[in-house]
């Protein structure tokens, strides 16, 4: 079977990724062999922002992952500069 997770915030208690979760496991726990997604939603209040933002990362992740290894980007750390080199000293 096929199940979509939708919750949107509990206030006061849990953020929609946090009920999602929660209604996955206990779903999970009674039918293991379901596909569950997990899809939070937000109404504009609070906590709106905060389930873009882990849409963008999960877009994000399902683009890079289906890349061949090749095509994906590296992770790049650059060293602060110091103030020499700021400030051309």
């Amino acid at each position: 079977m096929h199940v979509v997770i939708a919750p949107d915030a509990f206030k006061g208690t849990f953020t929609a990724g946090e009920a999602a979760k929660a209604l996955k496991a206990g779903w999970d726990a009674q039918s293991p062999g379901d596909d569950v997604r997990c899809l939070p939603l937000a109404d504009g209040g609070a906590g709106t922002l905060q389930v873009l933002y882990e849409a963008a990362v999960r877009q994000a992740d399902a683009e890079e992952s289906s890349k061949p290894p090749h095509f994906r980007e590296a992770e790049v750390w650059t060293a602060p500069a110091s103030p020499e080199t700021r400030f051309g000293d």
